[in-house]
């Protein structure tokens, strides 16, 4: 039997992608919900009260803060698993989950207590707009001034997020640059942006309206996306790649040829 064969179809390429997108897809699930247990341990033991309650959104935002490593993660592994060809499936995982880890969690740092802040001004400005109670004079205007430039920076940190998976997989940058680099290349390519919002959204939407599909969003609804997301971006990144002058005022690094110089360092 010519093994060689095998291994070099399309069938068996098309299972082994198959393959590693529900790995990469189950893990993330898994490490978001690991992050999460033990605060709704917490919750389910005391069940009612203030404590409860706030064990509930230290889980939420613990979930939050593990998944967005993660989730950049899995485009990480379907960037160099396409490019590089390596197909050591978890070592590649965890590999990159750690430099991403080092990577986000200051921007995480950040960004959090932001959102969160955000959060509870929106809602503020929405119960004085929603109060029919409360006449319209010029300090209601202010409000909803305030409630759609909120509501508008919120989804732009989002957006933001959509797109820093693709920023940290191909370059390497400071803390700063990486933000800044990250709202450019959101806006620059808008376009491309909310197709990344459709693709992430999609199939969450598609499980709510069908429950029965839930199993499947669990497989593959977050890494096929991703693999989507990698085949709409590449042109743009690689772009970028090939004219590297274009960034390095910005501190910015080729992720590949960053890693060969450590290893040669070292």
């Amino acid at each position: 039997m010519d093994i060689e064969k095998y291994t070099s179809g399309k069938v068996y390429k098309f299972f082994d992608v198959l393959f590693k997108l529900v790995v990469w897809n189950v893990l993330t699930i898994i490490l978001t919900a690991l992050a999460m247990a033990l605060p709704f341990v917490g919750f389910y033991i005391l069940k009612e009260g203030t404590i409860a309650g706030l064990l509930v959104i230290l889980g939420i935002l613990l979930g939050i803060f593990m998944f967005i490593p993660c989730y950049c993660t899995t485009f990480s592994c379907i960037k160099i698993y396409i490019e590089e060809g390596k197909t050591d499936t978890l070592w590649i995982y965890f590999n990159r989950l750690k430099d991403n880890f080092k990577t986000l969690y200051k921007i995480e740092l950040i960004i959090f207590p932001i959102v969160i802040l955000f959060t509870f001004a929106i809602s503020f400005y929405y119960s004085i707009i929603g109060d029919k109670s409360v006449e319209g004079n010029f300090i209601v205007a202010i409000y909803q001034i305030g409630y759609t430039v909120l509501l508008f920076a919120t989804f732009a940190i989002f957006l933001c997020f959509l797109n820093i998976q693709m920023v940290i997989s191909y370059f390497r940058m400071t803390l700063k640059t990486t933000m800044k680099f990250t709202l450019i290349m959101t806006f620059k390519h808008i376009v491309p942006t909310m197709i990344y919002l459709l693709l992430f959204f999609g199939p969450l939407l598609i499980v709510i309206l069908i429950n029965t599909l839930i199993p499947f969003w669990m497989l593959i609804g977050l890494s096929l996306p991703q693999y989507i997301m990698f085949y709409i971006s590449r042109k743009d990144y690689w772009r970028l790649v090939n004219n590297m002058n274009v960034v390095r005022d910005e501190e910015a690094y080729l992720y590949n040829k960053d890693k060969e110089s450590e290893g040669k360092n070292e």
